[in-house]
This record gives C-alpha cells, structure tokens and sequence, in this order.
C-alpha cells in the first residue's frame, strides 16, 4: 500500500521527472541545455513544495494549554504553464567528431520542448570551422518533453498536530522506500506555528507566525542522492471563524533550492560527462487569501496565492 501510494505521489507531485524516460533526456544534453530545459520545472515544483502552510487552522484561545487541533489530508495545487514555459531557444556548442579529428560545433535550437512540451524530440542544427572554412555540422538530436500539459498538477499529503499553548506543528512525511523505476525515495518536512493571540489578548482574530522547512530525495543503488530538493518558509498569517467558515489570509517568505546530477553522453565522441546543476525557484514571496468549510470532522478549503505566479490550490481532509 505504501508503494502504490508512493507511486501515485511521485507520478502527479513529482511528474514523473526522474522517470528512466528522463534519464534518458537528459543524458542526451549538456549543463546548458539542461538549466533551460528543467528550469519550469524548478519554478512549479517550489511553488507547489511551499504552499498550504497558511490554512486558517490556528486554534482559538482557549482556558486549557491544550487545545485540540489535529488535521489529515491531502492539498493539491495545479499551475498553469505559458508558452515560454514550455518551449525555449538557445545557441549553444559541443565537440563533435568527424573523420577521426574533434572539432567544436556551434549549434542553434529554436522551439525546443521543456520538461513540459511536446513529446517530439528537439533537433539542432549548427557549424564548426576545418581548416578555416565554415562546415556544416550534423544535426544534433535532443530531449523531448516529458509531459506535454498546460498545467502541472501536485497531491502533496499533510498533517496537522496541535495545539500547545498556542503552538502546533505542521508535518509532511512520507518514508524512503525503493522504487525500481525511480531509486529511493523519500519525503520530509515540518513547518512549526505560533498563535501570537495567546501573548496578545483582546484581537477579534488568529494571527500567527510560522516558518520550517522540507526535503523531497531520490537516491541511486550506491546511497548517492542525484536528485535532491529543499524549500524553506516563514511568514506571517490570520484567521477568523464564522461558524462553519473560516475567512484567513497572509503573506510568507520562502525559497526552493534544487540540486541534480546526471550524466551527458556526447553522441558524437562517445564520451560521458558528469553533469551537476543547482537551480532556485524564482518565487520568494507571496500573498495568500482562502477560505475553509468544516462540517462535523471534514475540512475542505480554497486559497488564491498571489507572488511571481498567480495559483490556485486547495485542499480536503479530516479535522478534530
């Protein structure tokens, strides 16, 4: 069960980015090319991996130092993706092998697929000089895409434990277990909140301060991570309950670091290259307003989250 969950997780969260049909892309391309063709992917996943942690959920004062505030559920974004998010050019070069001797070529792409473009793949054409003179070079197959979508869905399971004495905790988790076709996976992440209304005393209204981080890894067979995501919060948020509406909102701070390696096969020396990229999303702030609906135990909420992107995302799960 836990497997079939991790698949299901890796496939809508992760997208199947490290599926063996993206090994076999990227191994087809250079640092370069790669930085373009994975960098819409960076920008979703950072503003998918930081998001839900402002949900109205931060419990009332209460006479008790306990309060309970238990949450458990999952949260779903989905980004829609422009055209230049999709497709890209680029000139680049790359040694090529013709007639037993190396030369550099000098390479153009236009309309290349990202990750998230067509599933055809890109072919570059381009130059080298012999002897002075200008040649035209072979042309050079690249990656495809890997999902063709104008939007980028994410299920990202979550936790809710609380309150103490204002404070509860936020946990995403999922345990490292090995997938044939991704290698070991593993997901992590807390982020910890404080109910500022249990210092000060009179506010009409929840206003909390929360901040944490998380980790999503995958590992190959030696132990060696080659694909290994962080993002980290903080931020300020309010709420009030209306019955069985609770109107809440706020803004956070936050980053989203990814660090990938792969190895680039030159297909025309024959020779393999390492290759290591680290990318930032370029998201670091944003606005959220939301609203949730909590009938007996089940909770269900939508939020608008306004910074570099404009997302919607919400959520449904049980609440005590």
């Amino acid at each position: 069960m836990i497997k079939k969950f991790l698949v299901l997780f890796i496939l809508v969260f992760a997208t199947t980015l490290y599926s063996q049909t993206l090994n076999e892309n990227l191994s087809k391309i250079g640092a370069t090319y790669a930085e373009k063709y994975i960098q819409p992917f960076t920008d979703g996943i950072g503003i998918a991996f930081n998001s839900h942690f402002i949900d109205g959920r931060m419990q009332s004062v209460g006479k008790l130092p306990f309060e309970a505030n238990i949450y458990a559920g999952v949260k779903i974004s989905a980004i829609a993706l422009t055209d230049e998010e999709r497709f890209f050019d680029l000139d680049f070069s790359d040694s090529i092998l013709v007639g037993g001797q190396k030369f550099l070529a000098y390479y153009s792409v236009k309309n290349a697929p990202t990750v998230f473009g067509p599933t055809t793949p890109a072919v570059a054409t381009g130059y080298y000089y012999a002897g002075g003179i200008q040649v035209q070079a072979p042309p050079l197959t690249l990656a495809s895409g890997i999902l063709d979508t104008k939007f980028y869905p994410f299920i990202i399971p979550q936790i809710g434990l609380g309150s103490f004495y204002g404070a509860d905790v936020i946990v995403r988790f999922l345990p490292r277990v090995n997938l044939s076709n991704y290698g070991d996976l593993g997901y992590s992440g807390v982020v910890f909140r404080y109910n500022l209304s249990y210092l000060i005393k009179g506010i009409p209204f929840e206003i909390g301060l929360h901040g944490g981080f998380q980790n999503f890894s995958i590992r190959n067979d030696d132990g060696v991570k080659y694909f290994d995501a962080n993002g980290y919060v903080a931020g300020l948020q309010f709420a009030k309950k209306f019955f069985l509406i609770t109107i809440y909102g706020g803004g956070q701070y936050e980053q989203f670091n990814l660090d990938l390696s792969y190895n680039y096969k030159n297909p025309s020396t024959g020779l393999s290259v390492p290759i290591s990229i680290s990318q930032k999303s370029g998201a670091n702030f944003r606005g959220v307003a939301g609203a949730s609906l909590t009938i007996l135990t089940m909770m269900a909420n939508l939020e608008l989250n306004m910074g570099k992107r404009f997302v919607i995302t919400g959520g449904f799960g049980f609440t005590l």
